[in-house]
């Protein structure tokens, strides 16, 4: 609302003339017809005079609706919160899908591979893989045993040490899959 009329509507609410509110204000009748058809405003001291005349505060007179400013800054920190909420939801979601993934991939790879044992000192993990194989109708048991990240131990025929190449950084999954690949070219199997 355009400030002449809020001063037509607040002079209207008092029963005020127009001489009475510039005798209050010390102005002329003039000056008060003038503000209220909006050809000239009144300046900051007579602002002040006037909301203290009605009893009103200034912002409310010059309709600065300080009010609504802060409901809409209130609004968008709402906003922003809540879609910062969501980004962080999301990422918490992603990194515990993420290490869920990741148990289930060792424990089906430990599976797979027909890990027996998983120990730990709290230190070292030790880790154990047990095996029979058939070749020529003979049967052989087979151990493969690392612990953390030491090379991969062997026991059991030691005879297939001769053919198979184990380097000192293979894991025992790739261990394990070499030993496999060998009795299945010679057509055996390994359990």
């Amino acid at each position: 609302m355009e400030i002449g009329k809020k001063l037509i509507e607040l002079r209207k609410q008092k029963n005020m003339t127009q001489e009475d509110v510039a005798e209050h204000l010390g102005v002329t009748r003039q000056t008060i017809s003038n503000w209220e058809l909006g050809t000239t405003k009144p300046d900051i001291a007579q602002v002040k005079a006037i909301s203290s005349l009605y009893q009103i505060s200034v912002d409310e007179l010059i309709d600065n609706d300080i009010q609504n400013i802060i409901v809409k800054r209130i609004s968008n920190t709402e906003k922003l919160a809540g879609l910062v909420y969501r980004i962080l939801k999301w990422i918490i979601i992603i990194f515990i899908s993420f290490f869920i993934l990741m148990i289930l991939m060792a424990i089906l790879g430990f599976i797979f591979f027909g890990v027996r044992h998983v120990s730990s000192d709290g230190m070292h993990l030790k880790t154990e893989i047990s095996m029979r194989c058939n070749l020529d109708n003979k049967e052989y048991d087979i151990w493969l045993i690392q612990e953390s990240n030491n090379p991969v131990i062997f026991r059991g025929m030691p005879e297939l040490l001769e053919h198979i190449y184990l380097p000192e950084i293979l894991t025992i999954q790739e261990a394990h899959q070499e030993i496999v690949q060998y009795f299945e070219y010679r057509n055996g199997y390994c359990q």
